[in-house]
């Protein structure tokens, strides 16, 4: 029997395993992104922030439809579930864009239980590519091959982490990407390219 296994184990194939060996690297921008953030956090007051949103909503005429999405899931797992158990108790769905890189298994599958939340691809890592300019994941200082690279990981981690009921939508970080970009996203599937609305189209 163990003569037979080892037989059958040297016939076989084994496909070679795609290792990210950047991961001190990546893990120390991605620390220094979050640390940055809970600073900003802090500095924002709660009581103000929300005023003219308040004001506007009281002086329409008539009602505004819109949708909530929560960008940067991976980060701050205690701020997104403390929102999530909000939006569930009240039954009202958000849609989460999430950091294929960032995100853990044990956050994923806790995201799974909850049914108001639907899921898609928010970027790859959320790291800043350009050296100059205005901060941008999948810019011009990228190759069509580097970011068809990171979207198609990207999408391939969240389908192992979620399933098919993936959206097949995309939101860059910092709501830039380029024409290259749109054309990758194209290739790997993707149907949605969600932005600011004061994007330049395509």
């Amino acid at each position: 029997r163990l003569a037979t296994e080892i037989r059958h184990l040297i016939d076989s194939k084994v496909s070679a395993t795609q290792l990210d060996l950047r991961g001190a690297e990546t893990s120390a921008v991605l620390i220094t992104s979050m640390l940055r953030r809970k600073s900003f956090l802090k500095s924002v007051s709660s009581a103000s922030w929300l005023d003219a949103l308040r004001r506007a909503l009281d002086n329409a005429s008539r009602s505004i439809p819109f949708f909530f999405r929560n960008d940067d899931v991976g980060w701050e797992d205690a701020r997104l579930f403390a929102l999530l158990d909000l939006f569930n108790n009240h039954d009202i769905p958000i849609d989460l864009a999430v950091i294929p890189k960032a995100i853990s298994q044990i956050t994923a599958k806790r995201l799974c239980k909850f049914g108001t939340a639907s899921i898609h691809q928010h970027g790859y890592a959320h790291l800043n590519h350009e050296p100059v300019g205005r901060k941008c994941e999948f810019g011009e200082s990228r190759s069509r091959e580097q970011q068809l690279a990171d979207i198609t990981a990207g999408k391939q981690r969240l389908l192992d982490l979620f399933g098919p009921n993936t959206e097949s939508i995309f939101t860059p970080p910092w709501n830039r990407c380029t024409a290259v970009t749109a054309d990758c996203l194209r290739e790997a599937g993707f149907t949605i390219l969600s932005r600011d609305v004061t994007a330049t189209p395509f």
